[in-house]
């Protein structure tokens, strides 16, 4: 899921100005300096390395969707006054955009080679597999132990996200399956952009209420375009001009305002989608900022836990969310405390693995990185 780190390659500026300059991308074929469709410069063809910078800036995407996952699930609509009601609406609004730009950014991240299919699985299912279902029987096992389980047929349903916040990770894997004849087809891929498209049209019209086998959180439809936006993204070297990035402000404004007024605060609508796609530009603008401060360091670190955070955050901060004194503070501040309190727990879980003899073995099942 981490990003990688090195300097990008690419066309320089010396580069760009000889036209026909022709490139060579580890042996994948030959790539031609041209205009980028935002206004940039970029290289066709397959996606060059992530810079220092975009690495970071993807980082702060997944530090801010961690944050609107853990809101999601521990805020909730307050009408105690006018002002709580408004600060926890924004949460739960800001909440809506989260799997989405997981799922960007998971495209940006997906590549695909001839024959890579085993080393591929291989990877996915020691990163993503065995923490997958670590946290699967966990889970499985806290809930049994309150009582709202009855039994172990139950786990299996339980395991693939029915029900429950794991929805993310049975749809992801398909994605990796999914994208992989067609990853390197811009358009195939702008297709899967638009199947999403049609089918949050579809829920938006009809009512999402109506169609629950549709307007589902399992439902590949719905996530797909996300997946496939990202790999165009990164084919394109993320590369946007300032006006595309002030156009993201006006929309995220625009829907922002429509999804609030309307009260649409699901992922099944297409106001949430423009709202999450207008949101993913955003703070990637701001999070290649930052990645020139002293911020970047602690962006990186958080970062690298996001996984970890989404695995664990119900179990860990439901008690929180239960005894936490109501107020302004808990509605305001609460996603923030939840997400320092995951840090905290994940920095002991680490300090505590180092000492074990097999703690790099355990830290991976449970997806610490």
């Amino acid at each position: 899921m981490s990003p990688a780190v090195s300097a990008a390659g690419g066309c320089s500026a010396e580069n760009r100005a000889k036209t026909g300059t022709k490139w060579t991308n580890r042996g994948v074929g030959v790539t031609v300096c041209s205009r980028a469709v935002f206004g940039k410069q970029e290289v066709n063809g397959m996606p060059q390395k992530l810079s220092q910078k975009d690495s970071t800036a993807l980082y702060f995407v997944k530090v801010m969707s961690s944050l609107t996952v853990i809101a999601s699930h521990i805020s909730v609509i307050s009408d105690a006054s006018p002002t709580r009601y408004l600060i926890t609406s924004l949460w739960d609004m800001m909440s809506t955009t989260s799997i989405g730009c997981f799922f960007i950014v998971g495209g940006i991240l997906y590549s695909r080679s001839d024959g890579d299919s085993g080393r591929f699985w291989k990877r996915k299912l020691k990163t993503i597999g065995l923490p997958w279902l670590v946290c699967a029987v966990l889970s499985y096992v806290y809930r049994y132990a309150y009582g709202h389980s009855k039994g172990l047929w139950e786990f299996f349903p339980w395991a693939i996200g029915y029900g429950n916040w794991m929805y993310f990770l049975p749809v992801y894997v398909f994605c990796f399956a999914f994208f992989k004849p067609i990853w390197d087809k811009p358009g195939w891929l702008w297709g899967s952009v638009a199947l999403t498209v049609g089918t949050l049209l579809v829920e938006t019209i009809v009512g999402a209420s109506r169609i629950p086998w549709l307007a589902d959180y399992q439902n590949p439809l719905n996530w797909v375009g996300f997946f496939g936006l990202g790999i165009l993204l990164r084919r394109r070297n993320l590369t946007w001009s300032k006006w595309f990035t002030a156009l993201c402000v006006v929309c995220a404004g625009v829907f922002g305002v429509l999804v609030y007024r309307g009260r649409i605060f699901n992922f099944f609508h297409v106001y949430d989608m423009m709202l999450t796609v207008s949101t993913f530009f955003i703070v990637m603008t701001v999070g290649r900022w930052l990645a020139d401060t002293r911020l970047s360091g602690g962006i990186c670190w958080i970062g690298g836990s996001t996984f970890c955070i989404y695995l664990y955050h119900i179990i860990c901060l439901m008690p929180v969310k239960r005894r936490f004194p109501e107020g302004f503070i808990k509605d305001a501040f609460l996603p923030v405390i939840g997400l320092a309190i995951m840090l905290l727990l994940i920095e002991i879980g680490k300090a505590i693995t180092r000492k074990l003899p097999f703690g790099d073995k355990i830290r991976m099942m449970v997806g610490l990185r």
